[in-house]
Formats: structure tokens, sequence, C-alpha cells
């Protein structure tokens, strides 16, 4: 996933290159550095790693299904707001139900706050978010701008 990232410019150069047989080292040793982790915590805590590394994956799915719908919500406004016709594709009940569907993905992620099992879903990936933000924020953001949006030429 490293290597992939990298080679589309969201992760560092290093992370995509790779050795004269082909072989992506740097980003391989940081999924090598993930695993090794994950078997260290179920050594550690093997009644609770479970648990975590599946509370750890909910932020992640959730998170992304909400942004989904926010990103969704963003881009017709924009659309619609740069004066471009309309979208060949309808959605029925728009923007209500894109706004019900990233209010009840946020409804989940906040119960999960009170479910003993699913606690550290968001005590692990709030902090987690943010750190990628300050990442992003950081190194990535300032190289790029936002463009506007284009009609499909297809």
């Amino acid at each position: 996933m490293m290597f992939s990232l990298s080679r589309a410019g969201y992760a560092p150069a290093r992370f995509g290159r790779v050795s004269r047989r082909g072989v992506p080292m740097s980003a391989l040793l940081v999924s090598t550095l993930g695993i090794a982790l994950a078997t260290v915590l179920s050594i550690v805590y093997p009644d609770a790693s479970f648990t975590l590394m599946m509370a750890v994956s909910m932020f992640g799915a959730l998170f992304t299904w909400m942004m989904i719908f926010v990103t969704h919500y963003c881009f017709r406004r924009k659309w619609e707001a740069q004066g471009h016709g309309p979208l060949r594709f309808r959605m029925k009940g728009f923007p209500v139900l894109t706004l019900l569907g990233a209010a009840l993905m946020l409804a989940i992620m906040v119960t999960t706050m009170f479910t003993a099992e699913f606690r550290m879903t968001m005590l692990f990936g709030v902090p987690w978010l943010a750190l990628l933000s300050v990442a992003y924020f950081g190194w990535y953001a300032r190289a790029t701008r936002a463009e506007p949006l284009e009609p499909h030429a297809g």
C-alpha cells in the first residue's frame, strides 16, 4: 500500500523506489513493522488484541464512509455553484439523504464510546486521524491547490 501511495504522490518518494530486483524494500519494511506491532500486541495483550485491532479498523471504515457522504455533498454543491449543468446521475433525496447518511455514520462512531468492546474505536481513531491531518497539512496540502471542477468529457 505504501508503494502505491508513494507512486501516486500521497506518501514520501522513498516508499516508491524499488531495488535492482524490483522489490519496494522501504514500503515492505513499513508493512513489516505493522505486522510486527500486531504480533507484539497479540503476545502482550492476548485477550484484547483482536478487539483492539477490530476497533481501530472499524474507525477507518466508518470514517471513510462518513467522508464519502460529506464529499458527495460538497461536490454537488460546488458543481452547482460553479454554474455547470445538471449532472447525468440524479440522486433522489439529495441533499437530505446524503446528510442523513453522514449523520448516521457519525452517530455510529459516537455510540462506540458507549460499548466496552469498541470504546477504543474513538480513543485510538481520533488521535490517529489528528496525526494524519497534521502530516497532510504539513507536507502535502502546501504543494497542491484545489482546481475548478470540470465536466467529464465522456
